[in-house]
């Protein structure tokens, strides 16, 4: 069974593509099972990402190729495993369309700083990385509780769109940073 993975933030032209495809780099080509995608709250169809988002991407070892935007719709949360957000706002937004989703919704950096809480021993000998992001999950979730970890000053990842490069780096070293220690356990060989 497949686990799927979805990315919101608000035009989904640079934090949320910027997560999918950096995601999409770090499982490989060899990680059958996952399903990453992402869309926006405020998306256009068919948007290629900005440029900038383009050029930060491929210095993090990610590729553009093929993108194009879409708007978050019910049947893609519904779908969805994971769904992580760029902020707290967007995290809202999502629950408020779909509120069975809560415990399944999370910021990156939330879900992040939950990550590093975990106990990866039992999840790692897990030899599915599709079974490992499940137990990752419900692992989360545990520690979480029934409650999203209360909005703070550093839970976001500011959107990029309309500023330089710098803060379009700042941004993609902020959405890699959220990725890396989920990815380290799924991509866990032993």
């Amino acid at each position: 069974m497949s686990f799927r993975l979805l990315f919101v933030c608000t035009g989904n032209i640079c934090r949320s593509p910027l997560a999918e495809r950096l995601t999409r780099a770090r499982l490989g080509p060899g990680t059958e099972g996952f399903r990453v995608r992402s869309a926006g709250t405020f998306a256009v169809s068919g948007k290629p990402m900005t440029p900038l988002a383009v050029d930060v991407l491929e210095e993090l070892g990610g590729s553009a190729e093929g993108f194009a935007s879409q708007p978050v719709t019910a049947e893609l949360l519904t779908e969805a495993d994971l769904v992580l957000t760029a902020t707290a706002e967007h995290r809202a937004y999502t629950v408020r369309a779909a509120s069975s989703l809560a415990p399944r919704v999370y910021t990156m950096r939330e879900f992040a700083a939950l990550v590093a809480e975990t106990d990866r021993r039992g999840i790692v000998r897990l030899p599915h990385p599709a079974d490992r992001a499940r137990a990752l999950i419900r692992q989360v979730a545990l520690l979480r509780g029934d409650d999203p970890v209360l909005a703070k000053d550093d839970e976001d990842i500011d959107d990029p769109y309309g500023h330089p490069p710098e803060t379009y780096r700042r941004t993609g070293v902020a959405v890699a940073e959220a990725l890396t220690p989920a990815l380290e356990i799924i991509n866990f060989s032993g």
